[in-house]
Formats: structure tokens, sequence, C-alpha cells
């Protein structure tokens, strides 16, 4: 029977609906200036720049959700976006938009859709020297990480080695960082041997976890998944 429940509960769909907030009831929700001390305004709204493919965001328009700040304070409903290339969060606010002071925040609550959130925790990445806001994932006994970044490539169509490139382009990017109960932040490859490697502890069952039920491991629910199964363990 033990067996059964584990298997209806490894089952059930794994749509990333995302992760809520620790401890959320913690938090006063205030009406404050969330520019405070000073505003810091970025540009106003306009037409994409002419020769760029791609932006710097996670998301292509400015999403509502609220701030959870180190202080115990939230702001909720405002509209937010990500600039993964420049590491920073963005406020739209009329027809501006104002760049966050994000070094007293601690989490941003995303929602991109209908039923859908998305969590943003800053954390401190040793391998990046420097804090950096990841997605939440999972968050159990074991806690696993999304990390949304940019590569930007220049236009190149000139000279005989040019790679025809005839505009400049971001092209998205991620990697993911899992920290069992037992170890550090690591950074988690999407293959079989980085997942044995990091939870070495339970490597034989998940060996044959994998080999039975195949979880694609390229993807956020296969990883999800898999550290899900892996928690159900301990």
């Amino acid at each position: 029977m033990k067996s059964i429940i584990l298997l209806l509960f490894l089952s059930l769909s794994l749509v990333i609906s995302g992760q809520s907030v620790p401890g959320s009831t913690g938090y006063e929700i205030t009406e404050m200036d969330i520019m405070n001390p000073s505003p810091h305004l970025l540009r106003t709204k306009s037409a994409n720049a002419y020769g760029i493919i791609g932006t710097p965001y996670v998301f292509e328009d400015f999403k509502q959700g609220n701030i959870f700040y180190s202080n115990k304070l939230r702001v909720d409903g405002k509209l937010l976006n990500y600039d993964c290339y420049n590491d920073r969060w963005e406020y739209s606010s009329g027809n501006s938009v104002y760049l966050l002071n994000s070094s007293k925040i601690d989490y941003f609550e995303i929602f991109p859709g209908q039923d859908r959130t998305m969590l943003f925790k800053q954390i401190f990445v040793e391998k990046l020297k420097k804090h950096v806001f990841l997605q939440v994932l999972h968050n159990e006994n074991s806690t696993l990480y999304k990390r949304y970044f940019k590569e930007f490539k220049e236009a190149d169509y000139g000279g005989a080695y040019s790679q025809d490139r005839r505009y400049d382009e971001y092209h998205d990017r991620h990697s993911y960082y899992l920290k069992t109960a037992d170890n550090e932040l690591q950074m988690l490859k999407s293959k079989k041997k980085s997942a044995l490697e990091i939870m070495e502890d339970k490597s034989d069952e998940l060996e044959k976890y994998i080999k039975k039920e195949k979880p694609d491991l390229k993807t956020d629910d296969g990883l999800v998944q898999l550290i899900r199964f892996y928690d159900s363990l301990e």
C-alpha cells in the first residue's frame, strides 16, 4: 500500500505551478513607495529598438507580482519584469519603467498566467561570485533552482569569415542549481551523471528510478520529478 501511495504521489501532474513564499504570512503588506528613497527612471515605454532580435527580459511583457523584503514588509500587485541579462528587476508604472533596488529583497512572486506562479529568491552563488535571483522549482528537503540568463550576440555580416548574422540578438539560456539537505548549493547539469554525483547517497535508487520512469532531465518537469522522488527516500 505504501508503494502504491508513493507512485500515485509521483504521478501527479508535474506542471510547474510555482512555489509559495516560505513564511509568507509573516510579512506585513505595505503601500510604501517601492522606489524609496529615490526613484531611478530607466526610460519611458516605447517600441523595441530596430535591429535587435529578442529582449533581455524573462517575460515578454511586465507581469503582476508581489515583492517580499528582508525586513518582513511586502508590496503587492505591481507590474514587474526581470532583466536577466543585467540581473536586475524593473517596475512599470504608467508610461515609465523604473529600476528596483533589489539588495534588500528576498523574493519576487510573479503571476505569468492564469493559475500559475513563479517564485524568485535572491541567492549568493559561489560559482558566480555574486547574488542572483533564481526561480524556485522545488522546495522540500531539497531545493531546486533555475537561473535565467541571456547571451548577447552582435550582428556579424561583413567580411569573408562573417556568420551572416544581420541583427543583434539575445539568446535564451538557463542553468540549474540544487541544494540537498546534506550539501551546499551545487550546479546541476541536465544529465543523469550530474544528478547521481550530487545525490550520491541515494544513487542506486535514483538510477533504478531513472531507468524505469525515464524522466526527461532536460526539462523542469523531469528534474522536479527526480528531486521529488529523491526527497521521498529521506
